[in-house]
């Protein structure tokens, strides 16, 4: 039987959730010139980001999508 991942179990791990699922999101744009480098990738993952705004389980998808409000 399939078993649901666990949730992060700390902020460090949220906020990594975040930044992946927001880079995931930003390489599946339909305009291929609107998607991010390799480079800013790396730059992304390698960037100390500030703590959440929000507690994890209450980001939305939009927030995820840059259409609300931000959550890192």
């Amino acid at each position: 039987m399939d078993k649901h991942p666990s949730p992060p179990v700390d902020e460090v791990g949220e906020l990594e959730v975040v930044v992946a699922v927001k880079i995931a999101l930003a390489c599946l744009r339909v305009n291929p010139q609107s998607r991010p480098t390799m480079q800013q990738i790396d730059r992304a993952f390698s960037t100390k980001w500030p703590p959440l705004s929000k507690s994890f389980p209450m980001i939305t998808l939009g927030e995820l999508l840059g259409h609300g409000g931000e959550t890192s």
